[in-house]
């Protein structure tokens, strides 16, 4: 009988364990023999425990003058004359650049069995990279007839006969041109608010206000309730509006847009791997909302371009929201005023209050807001609601900060209560279980049922002096959705709580992105592999179109897509499996796919997620080695050795 965490895959297609140990045996070898060789000096420097090696961006040494880009473009900036530094010589750049990114022709192998090829490069007896690829079209030119990188393009060849003026040195697009960066991608936080936040010379006009008038009703809790300031059987909210009457007449609680999750797919912020051109992808197979990559506040109040580079909205996402980390009110209360004034394709602003990071909650940020007491966590909490103005504001938390104690059931409920929190995601684990354990759908129900209950008994006893709307009250739950079959059960919790909305899915969006398209049909796919390999061509597009399709461009969505790599790895095709559906928390034994891009798909190992980028980005720089954020799968069993292994 097969155990909870072993995928059952048909035994046709997987590697006899035997066979397995010897491969990894020869394995262990090449580890020690690259060990030897590794030279013996000690590594100095505070990062010397870091095994993740990047790319090394291919900069040119030789930057071309930025005069010579088309006006439209992002990087266009006029000569300085004689002080500019740059080359002027466009002919001398051409030669100096990197050589322009190859195309696979990936017909070859998705018709190609295992036992005819060991590698990409061997396809109908060929050897080379180069003699089974062609010059890679640039996919901002194809797509919009303009790209911002210019001569740096590294597509130029490809569309260089159709722009470059070869007697005047200079590029011209036609007309009809756009450029998608500045007609498709919003919330682009203005250069100059940048700069004065950089300067710390922004004026902030609410957050001021509202940290005094929490600190106001600290002091009105104190008074009536003892020192000690908590609330026991209490009205808070009177509180708060004898304050307001008596001492800050005239601030109000400000007017929130309305915001409907209810029966929506919704896809969780996740950090890295949820970037743009990733949320574009699932949007394209039906997700409904979608959310940024968490962003630091403090580096967002330092102006920081590269963490307010994470809150931009592609316009193809229907319900967006941007996610903040922090965790002191002050703090939270100007970053959100920043964002609700400045930025305006915002539709809610996210609260991280479970990102079990240690990094994160040493600084009482992600799941140390868990461990506030009930005073510590309104002077959070309070501020930040009513900083963002008209902006709706939700949170996401975890069951708590220990396994044996979980809090979300009366903490979801004071942050209703106290601080007008409307909207909440819980994640059915705690912040020590991670993600060892599966999560708990069984209290996401009781707390659902439990914030209902409590806010229909407070309308009832009238202690808010008006009636809360409970229409508006919606909690989403999250975690462990990898098929449709996951999504309906977890929404079975609507039918019994009304207040129930919707389930955010986070890794199994990652492992197959197609779930939102199976959950609108209820229908299970089985994509082949020429298909998701057509999927990772999109997502190069639009890592191209977002980050560039210059050198550094390239290199980022490079990462990016092997990031990816680390999720999609665990997908196991349906075809190969005995029942359905795959559950997220078993993991296949190795096993040998359809055709040769199934195997090399399904490979754990990070050099042959290195092999995928190559056929769609070119070939990557000498001695490059990447490791995942996630786990180092570096000595595990390559596709060319199970392909052999399959042979024999």
């Amino acid at each position: 009988m097969t155990s909870t965490f072993e995928a059952p895959i048909k035994k046709e297609f997987l590697i006899p364990l035997d066979s397995l140990r010897e491969i990894a045996k020869s394995a262990d070898q090449r580890y020690d023999e690259e060990q030897k060789q590794q030279p013996s000096k000690k590594e100095r420097g505070q990062n010397k425990n870091n095994k993740r090696q990047r790319e090394r961006t291919l900069i040119s040494k030789t930057k071309l003058c930025t005069s010579y880009h088309d006006e439209r473009s992002i990087h266009f900036r006029p000569c300085q004359g004689e002080n500019c530094e740059y080359c002027h010589d466009v002919d001398e750049y051409l030669k100096s650049k990197p050589e322009d990114v190859l195309e696979f022709d990936i017909n070859t192998i998705s018709n190609s069995k295992n036992t005819q090829s060991d590698t990409p490069y061997k396809v109908n007896g060929k050897t080379n990279f180069e003699e089974n690829a062609q010059l890679a079209k640039c996919p901002c030119f194809e797509k919009y007839g303009f790209c911002n990188a210019g001569f740096s393009c590294r597509f130029f060849s490809a569309h260089k006969d159709k722009i470059f003026d070869k007697d005047n040195k200079k590029i011209s697009f036609p007309e009809n041109s756009r450029n998608p960066l500045t007609t498709d991608y919003k919330n682009v936080l203005d250069f100059k608010i940048q700069n004065s936040l950089r300067k710390k010379q922004y004026k902030f006009k609410k957050s001021k206000e509202t940290v005094e008038f929490t600190k106001a009703v600290q002091k009105q809790v104190n008074k009536r309730y003892g020192n000690d300031g908590v609330v026991m059987n209490s009205d808070p909210l009177a509180c708060y509006r004898d304050t307001k009457e008596e001492k800050l007449t005239g601030f109000a609680f400000p007017e929130k847009k309305k915001l409907d999750f209810r029966g929506k797919t919704y896809l969780a912020p996740l950090t890295t791997v949820g970037n743009l051109p990733f949320r574009r992808i699932c949007t394209d197979f039906g997700c409904e909302i979608t959310c940024s990559e968490m962003a630091l506040a403090t580096s967002l109040l330092k102006g920081n371009r590269h963490e307010w580079a994470l809150l931009k909205r592609h316009s193809s996402e229907k319900i967006f929201g941007v996610q903040i980390a922090g965790g002191y009110g002050d703090l939270l209360s100007r970053t959100v005023e920043v964002i609700d004034t400045e930025l305006e394709d915002v539709d809610f602003i996210d609260l991280n209050m479970g990102c079990p990071l240690d990094g994160l909650t040493r600084k009482r940020a992600g799941s140390g807001l868990l461990r506030l007491s009930q005073n510590v966590l309104r002077e959070v909490l309070l501020p930040t609601v009513y900083s963002s103005g008209s902006t709706p504001f939700t949170c996401k938390i975890r069951t708590g900060f220990t396994e044996v104690k979980p809090t979300a059931h009366s903490l979801i409920t004071r942050a209703v209560r106290e601080s007008g929190v409307m909207y909440c995601t819980l994640h059915g684990r705690s912040k020590e279980g991670r993600y060892t354990k599966p999560a708990n759908w069984e209290y996401i129900e009781k707390c659902a049922k439990n914030l209902h209950s409590e806010i229909e008994n407070d309308n009832e006893k009238g202690r808010y002096g008006v009636e809360m709307d409970i229409q508006e009250l919606q909690m989403c739950g999250n975690g462990d959705v990898l098929s449709w079959e996951d999504w309906y059960r977890g929404m079975e919790i609507q039918d019994r709580v009304p207040s129930y909305a919707t389930n955010m899915i986070g890794r199994g969006a990652l492992i197959k992105p197609w779930i939102f398209k199976e959950i609108h049909e209820k229908k299970v796919y089985d994509i082949r592999s020429s298909e998701r390999f057509d999927m990772l061509k999109k997502f190069c597009d639009y890592g191209l179109e977002h980050y560039g399709c210059d050198e550094e461009g390239v290199s980022k969505t490079r990462k990016f897509l092997l990031e990816w790599q680390s999720f999609l790895c665990r997908y196991i095709p349906v075809g190969l499996l005995e029942r359905l559906p795959q559950k997220i928390n078993e993991r296949p034994g190795r096993y040998v796919g359809r055709d040769y891009l199934e195997t090399l798909m399904a490979s754990p190992n990070s050099k042959d997620w290195v092999k995928i980028s190559e056929m769609l980005l070119g070939p990557v720089t000498k001695n490059f080695n990447f490791m995942p954020k996630h786990k180092s799968n570096s000595y595990q069993l390559t596709t060319e050795e199970l392909n052999k292994l399959n042979r024999a």
